[in-house]
């Protein structure tokens, strides 16, 4: 036995490497086939360049023609200047012709851009007279001079960049044909095999234990998402609020944050177009120099600001985040790696909580692995957020509710009971609004407690927590403690809107009727599977996919030989528990978000019904519809054609930072 257990762990890691190997040769094909002169770095001097455009007041001296008196006088007012006469300033608009002669793979730029638009094009001359164009973005992180790096992968005579929005001062350029590992690239290729491997090799056991294939999804796609994603904020809503928590809990006592953690707080190192220092990392030389940007700054540990450090309901979502990052500090590891650290350790809470949940249910494992594997919820995992937490638990809580419900004839342990508790309860408290799944409890049929004391006991532990749960935060947002308003909602009065819901209940009731009817399709079906923070949504046929994995898991998800079945009595008051957290959580963003009486509810995004969705997916499981297909085969098909879904996201996502 110990025998073909190497040699299936040798077989594993030969098939990885060779995927990986034969992926970067497949990827780099050009480069290898230059000669070996033509391979490496070849350096274009700033002297050979050309500088060519309209604006030929560039070589002029204007010194002699104005006097002092008279730059004095002149009036140079901003209104003055139009844009088209900002364009024609030097600089602005001008090109710089590199000479090329041969293939280039990778085209680095040197030097600095006065301004803050960096943006340009690359109109390549090819060796049959025809034009190639590309765009990219010079980004600049220091005083010193900064560079970028954009992909050529063709034959060139020459190379003229135009810079469109600033003026800039080339210093030198390269052509970089040099053949690279990549190592994200090698990430994605690497797990993508370990996960085809994985999934045919222990196809039986996933037949038999459905948890199995969610660990090898989960853990393949979260640790390429987790890793390769850069190493700052700005992916994610407010993961720089985010990522500022973490990094005050990482030292466990009230202290300060660092420069460094104050820029990533501010987003000052992001690849957003629209923020302060915008990089656009398009190459893997740009990847690689942002992370070593990101890594010099975290070497300043200049106290910037001082934090007061406070337990808050939210911080439960951070815990484990904060672990990681501190322990990556503490492991001496640069700023980048501690960010990175922090999201591993966000996505293995996530898997193995979930994965806990999934082993926890006889009927419906593949229809929770199902809503899991989403990509919204994977990439949410992967990012700086307490939201992964608080899905984790309320999975795994309603997973020990609902197994507990159906499994009818099987005891309630204490350990299961107080499981179902503990981890509805905890993953609330940062967002009461999930608290009502703690009702579940009230569903456990009389066979599954000893005496009925002890079930009235339980259940009514069950909502005296949910009460006292409600009524903590009532208590700390009346206090001030908590602030419920949310300003980028606008005219928003939070005060002002709950006296309005307490006068025109059936008023808001309709409100909230309409929204949910009107908006179903984006709510539960789109923007809570398919959105991807700043990075947008997953397109066309793989988001098709997607959506008919949920639904075929949801409806064919019950299995005859096991035997439990969802009454009506069940699945209403499990639509009930449903609507009520929804109807909290659609209630929140009309109090925080939406100006008072207004006749919709702004503010509510798909991915906070994330937590309720298991739920909702199971209620849509037929009572007729019964499995009788091979478990083997049917597991097996449904976890590869997740790992196409994740992968495909995986490499939209890794395509626009370098891969």
């Amino acid at each position: 036995m110990a025998k073909k257990r190497i040699g299936w762990i040798a077989a594993l890691l030969v098939w990885v490497l060779a995927a990986v190997l034969g992926t970067e040769a497949l990827c780099q094909l050009p480069v290898l086939r230059l000669s070996p002169e033509q391979r490496g770095i070849h350096a274009v001097a700033a002297e050979d360049m050309t500088v060519s455009g309209s604006d030929d007041r560039a070589d002029e001296d204007w010194s002699d023609d104005w006097s002092d008196e008279e730059w004095a006088e002149e009036d140079w007012a901003e209104e003055d200047w139009s844009e088209e006469e900002a364009a024609e300033e030097p600089g602005a608009g001008r090109s710089v012709i590199i000479p090329l002669n041969g293939y280039v793979q990778t085209l680095t730029l040197y030097g600095n851009v006065e301004g803050e638009d960096g943006s340009y094009t690359v109109r390549c001359v090819l060796p049959d007279g025809s034009e190639w164009n590309t765009e990219s973005y010079f980004w600049a992180l220091s005083a010193e001079g900064s560079r970028d790096s954009v992909t050529i992968g063709r034959e060139v005579v020459t190379a003229e960049v135009t810079f469109t929005g600033s003026a800039a001062v080339l210093t030198g350029a390269e052509a970089d044909n040099r053949f690279l590992f990549n190592p994200y690239r090698m990430a994605l290729s690497g797990a993508v095999a370990a996960g085809l491997y994985l999934l045919l090799t222990l196809r039986k056991i996933i037949g038999r234990r459905a948890e199995t294939g969610f660990l090898i999804v989960g853990l393949c796609a979260g640790l390429v998402l987790s890793v390769c994603l850069p190493p700052c904020t700005g992916l994610t809503n407010d993961d720089e609020i985010h990522f500022g928590r973490i990094a005050a809990l990482s030292h466990g006592r009230p202290g300060y944050r660092t420069q460094a953690e104050n820029l990533m707080t501010e987003r000052s190192f992001s690849v957003l177009y629209d923020e302060a220092y915008h990089h656009m990392t398009d190459t893997l030389q740009d990847r690689l120099a942002f992370a070593a940007a990101v890594d010099a700054a975290g070497e300043d540990q200049t106290p910037a600001l001082e934090v007061e450090l406070q337990w808050a309901f939210s911080d439960t979502g951070y815990a484990l985040q904060a672990l990681g990052y501190g322990l990556a500090r503490l492991a001496g590891l640069p700023l980048s790696w501690q960010i990175i650290m922090a999201r591993v350790f966000n996505m293995l809470t996530y898997v193995l909580l979930t994965f806990l949940g999934v082993r926890a249910l006889g009927r419906f494992k593949v229809t929770l692995s199902a809503v899991a594997l989403m990509p919204t919820p994977m990439f949410l995992a992967c990012s700086l957020t307490y939201d992964t937490t608080i899905n984790a638990l309320c999975f795994l809580g309603t997973a020990l509710a609902v197994s507990a419900m159906l499994e009818r004839d099987t005891p309630l342990t204490w350990q299961r009971g107080l499981g179902i508790l503990l981890t509805l309860v905890l993953g609330s408290v940062s967002k009461v609004v999930y608290i009502p799944l703690l009702l579940l409890v009230l569903l456990l049929p009389r066979g599954k407690f000893g005496s009925s004391a002890g079930r009235i006991w339980y259940k009514a532990l069950a909502v005296i927590l949910c009460l006292l749960t409600v009524m903590t935060m009532v208590m700390s947002v009346g206090s001030g403690a908590v602030t419920l308003q949310d300003s980028r909602g606008g005219a928003v009065d939070s005060a002002g809107q709950i006296a309005y819901l307490l006068h025109h209940p059936l008023t808001y009731l309709m409100t909230f009727l309409r929204t949910i009817l009107s908006g179903f399709g984006f709510y539960f079906l789109d923007s809570s599977r398919l959105y991807l923070g700043y990075e947008g949504s997953v397109p066309g046929v793989i988001g098709f996919l997607s959506l008919m994995l949920v639904a075929v898991a949801a409806v064919t998800d019950n299995d005859p030989v096991l035997n439990q079945r969802l009454n009506w009595k069940l699945r209403l008051a499990m639509l009930i528990i449903a609507l009520m957290a929804v109807g909290m959580t659609f209630t929140t963003m009309y109090v925080a978000y939406t100006p008072v009486g207004a006749g919709s509810i702004a503010g509510v995004q798909g991915r906070y019904l994330l937590p309720v969705l298991p739920l909702v997916c199971m209620l849509c499981s037929p009572e007729g519809v019964r499995n009788c297909m091979d478990r083997t085969g049917w597991h097996t098909v449904f976890f590869l054609l997740n790992g196409v879904v994740l992968t495909s996201v995986c490499l939209g996502l890794l395509t626009g930072f370098g891969l």
